[in-house]
């Protein structure tokens, strides 16, 4: 009405209809769809919601969520904003300094005005521990102790991670870190270490570690005694073996020791007294000495005989021979040149 016309004309009016075209959700796409991620990383996960046309500068209508499996952790993620034209939304979701628990099935989901219509997409997030990087080792001593930590010392609890070594051929299982003492029988041996993140989504792969050893190829490169020849006496006499091998031996963690079925150097002591040769055990006034290790590549095995007494049997007397080999390489065995032990 315009106030300054008289009071007899007649009112202007006129109706407006107002059509507000139905908004929905076309489609809603989260990137990226698939991530696999180490510990203390970042990841952001964006979700794009795509709408039929455009709106104005107002989003309150629209409703977003996100859920990590079953959780609500929608107070994680970023306002809605409008990306580009007005018919596309996004929201983030930004996961700082990645934990293990951080793993699991991401779900991205909207809705229009709280309507029962909700439009989700999904992404899995895979998290990594740091694993050992040692792919092969090589030219292990025998005698070593090696340690292997699959995780590299990484702090997990048991709950979280399930690891298991494994040797390749046998299946035989290990736990973690696994530790080898070197000897010829792992040499060319595969282990395995897998791992598996409990809470990682079914579809993430697992992690695997092969590590491949290789041992040196020692033996015994020769055997020679002391002397050629000993006289027994009323007072103790020794007669030594005295073993190098081709390599140098670790002898500061294992033992040196004849007495053990799985000695690295291993001797034998015989005596030939024209009867029969005859493996040399500790009796009749002769006792063997543990085998002393003089370097690395060198080793002393000792025979001590008692003093002479009247019940000294005659076939304490005779030629003696020792025999040396690695672990359990008897086949690559060398023997010493003969001592002949006589009596005065």
């Amino acid at each position: 009405m315009i106030e300054t016309n008289p009071s007899d004309c007649s009112t202007q009016s006129q109706v407006i209809t107002l059509r507000i075209k139905a908004i929905y959700i076309s489609s809603l796409t989260v990137v990226p769809t698939s991530i696999f991620s180490s510990i203390n990383s970042t990841v952001v996960l964006a979700c794009t919601i795509s709408l039929n046309t455009g709106i104005g500068p107002d989003t309150s209508f629209i409703s977003h969520y996100w859920y990590q499996y079953s959780t609500d952790i929608s107070d994680r993620s970023t306002p809605l904003m409008i990306n580009g034209d007005s018919k596309s939304l996004v929201t983030t979701l930004n996961i700082t300094s990645v934990q293990l628990s951080d793993a699991g099935v991401y779900q991205c989901r909207a809705s229009v005005d709280g309507n029962d219509t909700v439009v989700s997409s999904t992404a899995y997030v895979c998290v990594k521990v740091p694993v050992i990087n040692i792919s092969f080792d090589a030219d292990l001593r025998l005698g070593d102790v090696k340690e292997y930590d699959c995780t590299l010392g990484y702090n997990y609890n048991k709950s979280e991670v399930v690891l298991s070594w494994q040797e390749l051929t046998s299946g035989k299982a290990y736990t973690n870190p696994l530790i080898l003492t070197v000897d010829q029988s792992i040499n060319s041996t595969v282990y395995i270490c897998s791992l598996l993140i409990n809470k990682n989504p079914a579809n993430c792969p697992y992690q695997q570690v092969n590590v491949s050893v290789t041992v040196k190829d020692t033996f015994i490169k020769t055997v020679m005694t002391n002397i050629v020849s000993l006289n027994l006496s009323n007072t103790y006499q020794q007669l030594e073996c005295h073993i190098a091998t081709n390599t140098d031996i670790n002898t500061t963690n294992t033992d040196i020791n004849t007495t053990k079925s799985n000695s690295i150097v291993n001797v034998s002591w015989y005596r030939d007294n024209g009867n029969e040769n005859r493996l040399v055990s500790e009796n009749e006034g002769v006792s063997i000495l543990p085998i002393v290790s003089i370097t690395n590549t060198s080793f002393i095995s000792t025979l001590r005989f008692s003093p002479i007494t009247s019940s000294t049997p005659v076939s304490t007397l005779g030629n003696y021979t020792c025999v040396a080999w690695i672990g359990e390489q008897s086949g690559r065995s060398k023997t010493s040149n003969n001592v002949q032990v006589m009596m005065k």
